[in-house]
């Protein structure tokens, strides 16, 4: 069964657009359809850190090589705004 971007948590898109595609936070605000602020503060967050390697043992999911894939594949390919 292959899931749909859409069917992702925002945050894990919001990842998946920032760290690996490296978008700007106004680019995956219009992508994730979330206010500026908010995008802003996840990237407070995630700065200088590895959320998709965590160090901490309560980190339980991770985003699998494949589902990453989709996520770029889609917003390649998604109409741009």
């Amino acid at each position: 069964m292959t899931s749909s971007s859409s069917d992702l948590d925002p945050k894990i898109r919001f990842v998946v657009l920032y760290q690996d595609a490296q978008m700007k936070s106004t680019r995956i605000r219009k992508i994730l359809n979330v206010p500026l602020r908010t995008i802003q503060a996840w990237i407070q967050k995630i700065e200088n850190v590895d959320i998709l390697n965590p160090q901490r043992n309560n980190f339980s999911k991770q985003v699998d090589e494949e589902t990453k894939m989709n996520i770029e594949t889609e917003m390649k390919t998604s109409s741009r705004v």
